[in-house]
């Protein structure tokens, strides 16, 4: 959680718990939780730098999202810059990791998505876009 009131507590609902409930007027309703922002990339380059971070990461990030009932995550790191090979990694392992909990669990897949900078500069400095389309 981010802020003080995301999850639920004895007390009260959290903000979580009620815009996922927002799925109870609309099934068809997609909500899917975004993690990080336009200055983010020092905690990311950190967890896609090492294989067990990586790894630690996508097992919280897919228990998180269960327990919360988001339907998916948006990785919202717009400036890896210096590091297109080790954000593709991340990219890659979660999209991987979601299919893998899905078989095995019978559960729908969870959605991946990726908030990323519109500038050329900064799309061919910051990521392997051959790569993310795989």
């Amino acid at each position: 959680p981010f802020e003080w009131n995301d999850e639920d507590t004895n007390w009260s609902k959290g903000m979580y718990s009620r815009v996922t409930k927002l799925k109870e007027s609309d099934p068809e309703l997609k909500i899917l939780l975004s993690y990080g922002d336009y200055n983010s990339g020092s905690t990311f380059t950190a967890i896609a730098k090492s294989a067990d971070k990586r790894k630690n990461f996508i097992e919280s990030a897919i228990a998180f999202l269960r327990k919360n009932k988001f339907d998916g995550f948006s990785l919202d790191w717009e400036n890896p810059i210096g590091v297109a090979l080790e954000h593709g990694e991340l990219v890659k392992e979660m999209k991987k990791a979601f299919m893998e909990e899905a078989e095995k669990s019978g559960i729908e897949q969870l959605l991946l998505t990726a908030a990323v900078s519109a500038r050329k500069h900064t799309i061919d400095q910051s990521y392997n876009v051959q790569s993310l389309g795989e």
